[in-house]
């Protein structure tokens, strides 16, 4: 029988669920044992993940085929939770071309595609995770609308998009990098381009929040950390970027810039 309403709750760590979570929520192995470093990270501010396993934690992944497309499921899992909060938060469908920038396997993309028949994409990320990603576009129906890059956020990206989406990739990396990837785009784009930030962005002050929980994770696997807005707009000023809009969602929040100078004019 149902107890407060308990049996509901948990239908959406069913495999069958439409929005099933289930491979949101175990562990890898390699996370926990990263975990147990978890005393010297917090008195360092370094990753646990690199120390515990002798590699940092997407090389190691790109050697764990395994662990690598555990990680895509989790993805997977959190995105269908992801497209019903953030797609309508902004007009996606009057982009012509957006460009998926450490997409994985393609599943945000897909989904942003499927329900703009207009839109046409390209995802990338690196080889190793976009081998599934023709299989899943296709079962999407929506392959002849995407291009595939395999290839890095650190070197130079796609030209000219319309959109250029960034979907919790900040938080797995430090400052430096975090601003070399956003210069990376920044030097793509158009003048009437933008970059969409899909993120969890962290609240001031000591309240609870469950962006506080998913940073301690990212800081013990990458060394990385959620930001605040302020941390954001510094960011992005440094790459040569602002600020344009902000939108919060039920999950995440999308943060909207454009190109340093005049101001845009938002949608």
């Amino acid at each position: 029988p149902e107890v407060f309403g308990l049996t509901k709750l948990a239908e959406p760590l069913r495999t069958d669920h439409p929005l099933s979570l289930r491979d949101a929520y175990p562990l890898m192995a390699a996370d926990v044992r990263a975990w147990a470093g978890l005393t010297r990270c917090l008195r360092t501010g370094e990753a646990a993940f690199p120390r515990v396993h002798g590699a940092d934690y997407w090389t190691y992944l790109a050697g764990h085929p395994a662990d690598s497309l555990a990680v895509d499921r989790w993805m997977s899992s959190l995105t269908r939770l992801h497209l019903r909060t953030v797609l309508p938060a902004w007009p996606w469908a009057q982009a012509g071309h957006v460009v998926d920038v450490g997409g994985g396997d393609g599943a945000f993309l897909a989904g942003l595609l499927s329900r703009c028949p207009q839109l046409h994409g390209t995802l990338l990320d690196l080889p190793h995770v976009v081998a599934a990603a023709p299989a899943l576009l296709a079962r999407a129906g929506v392959a002849d609308r995407c291009r595939i890059v395999a290839g890095s956020f650190f070197d130079p990206l796609p030209a000219g998009a319309d959109l250029y989406v960034l979907k919790t990739i900040l938080p797995g990396w430090e400052d430096a990098d975090a601003t070399a990837i956003l210069r990376r785009i920044a030097a793509a784009m158009g003048p009437r381009s933008r970059l969409l930030l899909l993120e969890a962005i962290i609240p001031t002050g000591d309240v609870f929040d469950v962006a506080k929980l998913v940073d301690l994770h990212t800081l013990v696997l990458t060394g990385g950390r959620h930001r605040t807005r302020d941390d954001l707009v510094d960011l992005l000023a440094g790459a040569g970027l602002r600020l344009d809009r902000v939108v919060a969602t039920p999950t995440l929040t999308v943060i909207a810039a454009g190109p340093a100078g005049p101001q845009l004019t938002s949608p």
